[in-house]
């Protein structure tokens, strides 16, 4: 990939190539798709147990600090994600799966992506969300 200087004044911006390098991004994918077949995502096969150290009263006032600070955790959420966009191995990857294709689309999945992390701030480990 040919990408131009980032940074500077506003007025430059990042180019790609029009041929991306397809044996690389091919690499990636199919590493990422290797092992992602091998780590367990559905809820019903995977137990998890909280450590030894783990305080119930702390976590839950990290949760509380969360619901308080949402406005704020969400800005963070999305700065991380413009962040991590700019990254040019990850954009490599997005181009070339084509999920992200379409401005609906990449707002449909990182939607979902942002819920369901919020799902985390609810639960309770071990319990169900409710």
């Amino acid at each position: 990939m040919d990408y131009s200087s980032v940074g500077g004044s506003s007025n430059e911006t990042i180019k790609m190539s029009d041929s991306l390098d397809t044996e690389e991004v091919e690499k990636k994918l199919a590493l990422l798709l290797d092992e992602g077949s091998k780590m367990p995502a559905d809820k019903e096969f995977l137990t998890i147990e909280v450590p030894d150290y783990f305080d119930e009263k702390k976590f839950q006032l990290g949760q509380d600090v969360f619901k308080k600070n949402i406005f704020t955790m969400m800005i963070a959420k999305l700065s991380g994600l413009l962040v991590l966009l700019a990254v040019p191995s990850v954009l490599d990857i997005l181009c070339f799966t084509k999920q992200s294709g379409t401005p609906c689309a990449a707002f449909r999945r990182y939607a979902a992506t942002i819920l369901h992390t919020c799902i985390w701030y609810r639960s309770i480990p071990n319990q169900d969300v409710e």
